[in-house]
């Protein structure tokens, strides 16, 4: 498999200064397709700040960002979020970023409408566009929100804001999800419906996943890949299993027990 076909994204050399402070610090990656690479690493690692270098929210001071379409390796270093969007790369947030006064329809159709350049039939009778309310429909089934889809974003659970969260991001067609904290602040139950989430959309959709998050047992879930982020560095990088019983993983992150 040539390289343009094995992968989808990829980092080079990236560095990220906010004064004195270095918030990412020479991190390379590469995302294969249909891969799931986790970061984990305590507060102030560098994590959400490797998002949003990836994603176009923050530019980087050095190094470079690429996406393959194609079979062609496109240089999206410091473009906007809007090009990076329809580029096939999408973003959750930690904090769900959804709109409080639509409901969860409205949200989702809203997200498409804007991915199609068509936000302007936003208030046409929906029988205007019965693709997009097709689409609303799938989108509504594959994240499990039936029960919630006439509710208003500002009523719904915790829960039921990140999956909306996430589900906006692919309403926009990703073949990247990057997830920021996907499981904080979610029930055990929450968390397993979430991991099965993330799995049928690899597995489902073929969409690759860059997933922080601080539970390790759903790390060791999901993950094919596992980067242990530290002071804005890359400590570690392999396979779930083989990063766990590193030394200086243990030390620095672990609190000096393997799991």
């Amino acid at each position: 498999m040539s390289e343009a076909v094995k992968y989808v994204l990829e980092a080079s050399e990236l560095h990220k200064w906010f004064g004195n402070v270095h918030a990412v610090n020479n991190v390379s990656l590469k995302l294969s397709r249909g891969e799931i690479l986790s970061i984990v690493g305590p507060n102030g690692a560098g994590k959400t700040t490797l998002l949003n270098l990836l994603s176009g929210i923050v530019k980087p001071d050095k190094g470079r960002v690429y996406v393959y379409l194609n079979g062609d390796r496109k240089d999206i270093t410091g473009r906007s979020p809007y090009y990076i969007t329809f580029l096939g790369v999408g973003r959750s947030f930690q904090i769900p970023n959804i709109f409080d006064g639509l409901t969860v329809r409205d949200n989702i159709r809203l997200s498409i409408l804007t991915y199609r350049r068509l936000i302007n039939r936003f208030n046409r009778a929906y029988s205007s566009f019965n693709d997009v309310e097709e689409e609303v429909e799938k989108i509504i089934e594959i994240f499990s929100l039936e029960d919630s889809e006439y509710r208003y974003g500002r009523e719904l659970s915790h829960g039921e804001r990140k999956k909306l969260d996430i589900a906006l991001s692919f309403a926009q067609q990703p073949n990247i999800l990057l997830l920021d904290e996907p499981t904080s602040g979610l029930t055990y139950s929450e968390k397993l419906e979430m991991v099965e989430l993330i799995r049928s959309l690899r597995r489902e959709r073929e969409v690759s996943f860059i997933v922080v998050e601080h539970d390790l047992d759903v790390v060791r879930e999901v993950s094919d890949m596992l980067m242990v982020m530290h002071e804005g560095s890359v400590l570690a990088y392999d396979e779930p299993d083989e990063v766990v019983k590193m030394s200086e993983v243990i030390s620095a992150y672990l609190g000096g027990e393997v799991i």
